[in-house]
């Protein structure tokens, strides 16, 4: 799905070959697999906040994102929550645990995208994408007490 870095970016990667009709999605759309996270340890509270760079659009290198050929929209499920527009998604949630013997305590943050359009009539690139940043910062407490871990994708 994407590329973790250093600095909390993670590049959301969903490619396309070509323009044809039976790129489209057609009854099923077109997502990422369920089974993406990034994991948490945490020995107190934190607060996660995920933005997109291109307001949930993936575009190529060059590409322009008021070109509807140029871009293609997708939604995100991410913490019990779903967004396809500019909206940031932010959760706070108790502690996850701390590392130790093995398995150690963590929180899985499941994330999944869904395609909203397919790639016929669009501009051919191997590598449309957008870049989420997600920020994950200490609490005193949170309000309300969210169990992250237990947020599954529908």
């Amino acid at each position: 799905m994407g590329l973790p870095h250093g600095d909390g970016r993670l590049v959301l990667r969903l490619h396309h070959r070509r323009a044809h009709a039976a790129d489209e999605p057609a009854g099923k759309p077109v997502e990422t697999a369920a089974n993406n996270y990034i994991r948490v340890r945490s020995s107190g509270p934190y607060k996660v906040t995920l933005t997109s760079a291109n307001a949930y659009r993936m575009t190529f290198a060059g590409g322009n994102l008021n070109n509807t050929a140029q871009r293609i929209p997708y939604s995100l499920d991410f913490l019990g929550k779903n967004s396809d527009t500019t909206a940031t998604i932010t959760r706070d949630c108790s502690k996850a645990g701390v590392p130790g013997p093995y398995p150690a305590a963590e929180d899985r943050l499941y994330l999944q995208a869904t395609l909203k359009e397919g790639g016929f009539g669009k501009a051919v690139s191997p590598a449309y994408q957008d870049i989420l940043t997600v920020l994950i910062a200490p609490k005193i407490m949170p309000d309300p007490l969210v169990d992250c871990s237990a947020l599954f994708i529908p």
